[in-house]
């Protein structure tokens, strides 16, 4: 098994460095800690730690399928401190930024297949996967139900 958690921790600080943005690694313990809060308060628990996405309690979720809905994360987190992280076998790590902003530029840049951002007081959970479908779960729900049909599209088209 090829472990990919250097190529992405290192692609997401090569581009923090390259764009002259803060980031902190959180420590190991930290991230596991965070991630066992995130699976216990968001998913239903029958899946495991590396595709958080595919068992989030559908009726707390909101999803949106663009191809571009990431391009949304800094409307919804603006001037926050927030947490990116990935599935556990492609980086076990947590990464803290302070703005939506922050996380947008640094995800234009890169490779990620999936992504997932939480607050420090695990308000909400936004995901991104590999399918170009990012979701809301908690107290992002009600922001992105704003920008959605009832068919999961967004109302006003992304361009990138």
């Amino acid at each position: 098994m090829v472990d990919n958690s250097n190529s992405v921790k290192n692609q997401l600080l090569k581009i923090s460095l390259e764009k002259n943005i803060a980031v902190e690694e959180m420590s190991s313990e930290v991230s596991k800690g965070l991630r066992a809060k995130v699976l216990e308060k968001f998913t239903n628990g029958c899946g495991d730690d590396n595709f958080i996405w595919s068992s989030l309690l559908e009726e707390n979720s909101v999803f949106c399928r663009d191809d571009n809905s990431w391009l949304l994360l800094d409307d919804f987190i603006k001037e926050q401190k927030t947490y990116m992280f990935f599935n556990k076998s492609d980086c076990p790590r947590f990464f803290c930024f302070s703005s939506g902003k922050d996380i947008v530029s640094v995800l234009h840049e890169s490779s990620f297949s999936d992504v997932y951002f939480i607050d420090e007081d695990l308000n909400f959970l936004i995901t991104y996967s590999h399918h170009d479908i990012l979701t809301a779960s908690g107290t992002a729900m009600a922001w992105l139900e704003l920008l959605i049909d009832n068919q999961g599209n967004l109302l006003t088209p992304l361009v990138y």
